[in-house]
């Protein structure tokens, strides 16, 4: 919770937003077409959705929700041609605990059901750009 809470300060103080080594790593190796993972929580009323933090498997491919690191065979396919993106913001405080302070939202659209992914900046990038939304930053 500390760590979490003085996280989210330096984050805020110095947002990296993927100028840091494992950033550039990880925009590297998806514009190359590969697998990137990162720490996520995908919420809502859709079975894709997990509920807690989890891992996210991103490649221009598709969208993995996979519930814990580990459990790579419980893996949730996530359609990305029916999220329509609808807000990109920081987290609130009114948020569910299992987006972590310094984390970014995106507020998606999946037919009437509304889903919030929340990661770190850099992979946001990625995964907006995975959405149709941004391309990814250099």
């Amino acid at each position: 919770m500390i760590l979490d809470q003085f996280g989210g300060l330096l984050g805020a103080l110095f947002p990296l937003r993927g100028t840091g080594r494992p950033g550039r790593r990880r925009r590297r190796a998806f514009e190359a077409g590969r697998v990137v993972s990162f720490e996520a929580s995908v919420l809502g009323a859709q079975p894709y959705c997990l509920p807690a933090v989890g891992v996210l498997h991103l490649s221009r491919a598709g969208l993995l929700a996979v519930p814990a690191a580990g459990a790579g065979t419980d893996g949730r396919p996530v359609p990305l041609h029916r999220l329509d993106v609808v807000l990109v913001r920081d987290r609130l405080r009114s948020d569910p605990s299992t987006i972590r302070p310094f984390w970014r939202v995106a507020e998606c659209r999946d037919e009437n059901a509304l889903i919030m992914v929340g990661c770190a900046a850099d992979p946001m990038e990625l995964l907006l750009h995975a959405l149709g939304r941004v391309r990814p930053a250099r």
